[in-house]
């Protein structure tokens, strides 16, 4: 778990520089895209607990900005996509826990982990979500200068 994690939320902005104007947008972006997914956090699947569902507990949590619940989420992702032998899965855990850092002040690590996994996730030919990680990969580089 990335150091200073525990505990934060969007409203804890001491390790960041991030605008106001770019965690509002964020915030609504995040939003959007659960209501037009509508994906919800289902605790019981039919089948066992499938890594699309792993997935949108994590992007539920990122978005409700339980920083460190969407960090165990995406490990328990990682190892779910690795045991059923999901790739699309594992990168999309990896596109949540950069946001996780990118949100928390460790835009540096952040930001080579959303870039590598949204060309992962691109040459599959899925946009799932693209808007939203770009969005983050852009506060990350503006929490960089």
């Amino acid at each position: 778990m990335p150091d200073g994690l525990q505990g934060r939320s969007f409203d804890d902005r001491s390790n960041s520089s991030s605008t106001p104007q770019l965690e509002v947008l964020a915030r609504q972006s995040a939003v959007l895209m659960v209501f037009e997914n509508a994906h919800w956090i289902a605790p019981h699947e039919p089948g066992g607990v499938q890594p699309g569902g792993a997935r949108d507990r994590a992007a539920t949590r990122l978005f409700c900005g339980d920083y460190a619940a969407a960090n165990t989420e995406t490990d328990e992702l990682g190892s779910l996509a690795h045991e059923k032998g999901a790739p699309f899965w594992k990168t999309n855990g990896t596109l949540v826990k950069g946001c996780v850092w990118a949100l928390t002040g460790k835009a540096s690590n952040a930001i080579e982990m959303i870039r590598s996994a949204s060309d992962q996730m691109r040459s599959t030919g899925t946009a799932l979500c693209a808007p939203w990680y770009l969005l983050v990969l852009a506060t990350g580089y503006a929490e960089l200068g």
